[in-house]
Formats: structure tokens, C-alpha cells, sequence
């Protein structure tokens, strides 16, 4: 059975700043230090019977000053085919973004642009310079990717606006808004119906991933279920299963969470062979 990955990150601590894996800076996460390392191509292992047909490396504050460095990295090290997510600030002046987006796309495996939101959701939104740099990226042919928490309504009412300004530019919204995976939870709740809101955007693809950032002991079971209601509410054309790995590893390894996850699909009776391949070739135009 074949792989896309979806949303992955390697490391050359060498090369890369990556302030957000130094103990100092947030998140504050106990076990962060297992993943202080370098991480290559080598380490995506797969179990008897699958195959990794390529990965899609999202930027990981390799530098983001200057991003297309660590796609440089990534392009001269790859094996595997390869598509890159880089980094870009939204709220540049409008000829610097042009002139970094210029940068980007001269790099073979870029096919979008990732700003995380998280906390600052109306800051990036309601800037004046936003708007028309996203425009730019969709005359560029790239996509954006959005990281936030969905259990927020007003952070959804504003992103809904954004996409919707922007119904030529696809978007695609990064470990399903952290839902989490507890549905009796109030969060769980809040989180869906963020999410319900979203998916009525056609041009709004979400990836089934990061479990472990909200719990490291996370069920697959429990997983799987949180996809089968992402593609009851996108669609599974609009729906993938991603590890996010390195971080996955503080959860199980690279392998296990495929061959868990691919079980626990199947078990429910979703689409498997669409959301672990499929429609990641599609929207990441793996040719």
C-alpha cells in the first residue's frame, strides 16, 4: 500500500536555527528534548507491506527570514519525491512578499506557503497587507496553510472571511484545528462546530493529523474516528492523514503510527487508500 505523507518536518540542526526546539522557547513541552536532533529521509521507515511514494516538508523555522534556505536543504538531500510548504510572513509590504514569493517558487518542490496563526489570528487576518499578499500567492498557482485552534469561534468567524475574500486561493488548514480526540468534551464540541462552519468552503482541505501535540497517548481508534467526522463534513476528497512527524515520535514511531492509524481506518470503514495517498497527490500535485 502507498504513502503520501502529507506534513512532515526534517531537521539539520546545523544549518537550521529552529528557536522553537530550544528548551528556553515555547512550547513547553517535557519530552521536547527528544526531538533536539537532526532528522532526515532516512528515519521515515515504514512497516511489511507499505511504501512511502513521496512527502510533503512544512516548514519548520528552519529560517524564516530567509526560508527558501532550508528548501535548498531539503531539494539537494530528498530521494523520495518531494514537495515543499515554505515560510512567508503574510504581513510584509506587498513588494517585499513578491519579491520573497519569487524567491520561493524558483524552488521545484514549492507548492505553497505556511504563516501560523495560533494566537494571532485577527492581528494576521485583519492586516491591510494580508489580502493582497494571499492574492498573490493564488496568481502564483501556490496554496496557504492555516494552523489554528478551531475551538474558538470568533478566530473561525474571521478565517471563514478570509477564505471566503478569497475563493480563487485553496486553503488548507493544518491537525484538524487541534480537535481534540475526547468527544464527550466541551472542546471537542466547540472545536466541531468550527469546524462545521469551515467546511462548508469548497476551497478548504484540512489534514487529520497532530494527535499527539494534544495527547501523546492518543487511541488510533479514537483518531480514525475524528477523520471519518472530518470527511462526513469535508468530503474525503478534501480530507488527509498526516504524521507530523518528528513530533510523532513522542507518541510511537514513524511506523507504528502508519500501521495503527491505516487499522484503525479500516475499522471504520473509510476510504483508506483516498486519505493516506489519493488525495494528497492531488492537492500537492505529486505528478
Amino acid at each position: 500500500m502507498q504513502i503520501i505523507d502529507p506534513h512532515l518536518h526534517l531537521f539539520n540542526l546545523h544549518l537550521g536555527a529552529y528557536s522553537w526546539l530550544r528548551e528556553e522557547n515555547p512550547p513547553n513541552w517535557p519530552d521536547k528534548s527528544r526531538i533536539h536532533r537532526d532528522f532526515s529521509e532516512s528515519d521515515l521507515s515504514l512497516g511489511a507491506g507499505l511504501r512511502l511514494a513521496g512527502y510533503v516538508h512544512v516548514e519548520a523555522g528552519f529560517d524564516n527570514q530567509v526560508s527558501w534556505r532550508e528548501v535548498d536543504w531539503l531539494e539537494q538531500e530528498a530521494s523520495l519525491p518531494l514537495r515543499s510548504v515554505g515560510h512567508l510572513d503574510i504581513t510584509l509590504p506587498t513588494a517585499k512578499f513578491a519579491e520573497s514569493l519569487k524567491q520561493l517558487i524558483q524552488r521545484e518542490s514549492v507548492v505553497g506557503v505556511r504563516h501560523i496563526f495560533d494566537d494571532v489570528v485577527s492581528e494576521l487576518t485583519q492586516h491591510p497587507n494580508t489580502h493582497p499578499n494571499l492574492a498573490q500567492l493564488a496568481a502564483d498557482n501556490l496554496h496557504f496553510e492555516l494552523q489554528f485552534n478551531t475551538q474558538i469561534a470568533r478566530d473561525c468567524a474571521v478565517v471563514k472571511g478570509l477564505i471566503e475574500a478569497l475563493p480563487q486561493l485553496h486553503f488548507v488548514l493544518n491537525h484538524a484545528g487541534f480537535c481534540p480526540l475526547d468527544q464527550d468534551s466541551a472542546a471537542y464540541e466547540a472545536s466541531l462546530a468550527g469546524l462545521r462552519n469551515l467546511s462548508k468552503l469548497s476551497n478548504l482541505s484540512v489534514k487529520s493529523s497532530g494527535f499527539e501535540m494534544l495527547n501523546r497517548a492518543f487511541k488510533p481508534a479514537s483518531a480514525a474516528q475524528l477523520t471519518g467526522q472530518l470527511c462526513e463534513l469535508f468530503g474525503d476528497s478534501r480530507v488527509m492523514l498526516a504524521s507530523n512527524f518528528p513530533l510523532i515520535t513522542l507518541s510511537r514511531s514513524y511506523s507504528d503510527f502508519w500501521t495503527q492509524m491505516i487499522e484503525a481506518l479500516q475499522a471504520e470503514d473509510l476510504p483508506v487508500e483516498r486519505l493516506i495517498y489519493d488525495t494528497a497527490k492531488r492537492i500537492y500535485r505529486f505528478d
